[in-house]
Formats: structure tokens, sequence, C-alpha cells
């Protein structure tokens, strides 16, 4: 069974990301001098050396039963970097998405202009915000889904910093549960325009 190589896309869209292509695409980027010959095997103990980690993953919200189930014919969208799932929004905001499988792969198909992201975090009230569904040149690919997550978990944080939540074991803000410490595993649709980020926070 070959292997699927994984390839540095700097030099193609900019962004700091990887993507599996096919084993002949790869080898005519390297023969044409694209890109330079890595295997993804030397990605592999890369990702094995990085130290590891322990993901509490959010309950679901108990006031809201849609959140129980995917919206009907369309499954989570998954968030895997190098082999673990779960990219860190913090990288995601500052535009770090390397080892991002996917990252390029247009996997949000909406008819609508814009989505809604809703965050559910215990203890807290729902907090929602819109963003842009579509690009220019096509529709959301992974990559600037977990961006838009990162940017309205980020707003979330800030603004519920500063109250105390009826769960205080989930309270986030300095020295709580801080925004470096969390991480999108998926997201969820569901309703037509609507989706929830499943996340959580390492340890």
């Amino acid at each position: 069974m070959s292997h699927v190589p994984i390839v540095p896309l700097e030099s193609l869209g900019g962004q700091r990301c990887f993507h599996p292509f096919s084993d002949e695409l790869w080898s005519d980027l390297q023969s044409s001098g694209v890109l330079p010959t890595v295997h993804a095997n030397a990605l592999t103990s890369q990702s094995s050396a990085q130290p590891e980690r322990t993901l509490i993953k959010l309950p679901r919200a108990e006031n809201s039963s849609r959140t129980q189930h995917e919206f009907i014919g369309y499954p989570a969208i998954e968030f895997w970097v190098d082999g673990r799932q779960g990219v860190r929004l913090l990288d995601a905001l500052q535009g770090d998405l390397t080892g991002l499988a996917g990252c390029v792969v247009e996997v949000m198909h909406s008819s609508s202009a814009k989505v809604s992201y809703r965050i559910e975090w215990p203890g807290y009230s729902s907090f929602t915000r819109q963003k842009y569904a579509r690009r220019v040149r096509g529709l959301q690919d992974r990559s600037k889904i977990a961006r838009q997550v990162a940017e309205v978990v980020n707003e979330f944080m800030s603004d519920r910093a500063r109250y105390v939540p009826a769960q205080p074991g989930w309270r986030v803000g300095r020295g709580f549960i801080e925004y470096g410490q969390v991480y999108l595993l998926e997201l969820r649709r569901i309703s037509r325009s609507t989706w929830v980020p499943v996340l959580a926070y390492a340890v």
C-alpha cells in the first residue's frame, strides 16, 4: 500500500499548513523544482517527538438538545494536527496551521453568504457570531474555518472573562482556563447555517 505524501504549502498558498497529495502529483511537483524532497515518515518522526498533552473535552450544553445531533446528512468536520486530534486555537489565530491535515480542502458547503458559530461553554450563556461562509474562489477550507472559530472563541473568552460562571470549574480568563489552552476538535452543523465547535482544553 503506497503512502500519501504530505507537502508544505507555503510556496503554493502562503499558509503554514500541510496537505496530502497523490504520489503522482508529489513526484511532479518535486521534479519541477517547486517542492523539496520531503517524505511523510520524516514528518511523522518530528511529530512523535512532540510532548504529550492531555485534553479535557467540554461537555455538550444541557440546555440545547440541538447540539446532541449532527445536522441530517452532514457529518462533523474534524481537525487533526500531526496525527493527533485538535488544533490549538492560538496557533490558528496567528496563522500557524503547520501539520493540519487537509488544510486547504473545501469542507464547508453552505448556500448562505454567512454562517453562525455558536459557542457552548459550561456555566456561561451561549455566544454566537456570524462569519462569511464563502470565499471569492470557492467554499471555506479547513484552515479558514479554524481561523474563524479561533476568532470567535477569542472574542467569547475576552468577553466572558469578566464573569464568574454558574460552574466555577469551567471559568475562563487569566489564572483559569486560558485561551492558549483551548483546542478545536470538531465542528458540528446543527442547522442550515449554524455550527457548534467541539472544544477541549489542555492540562
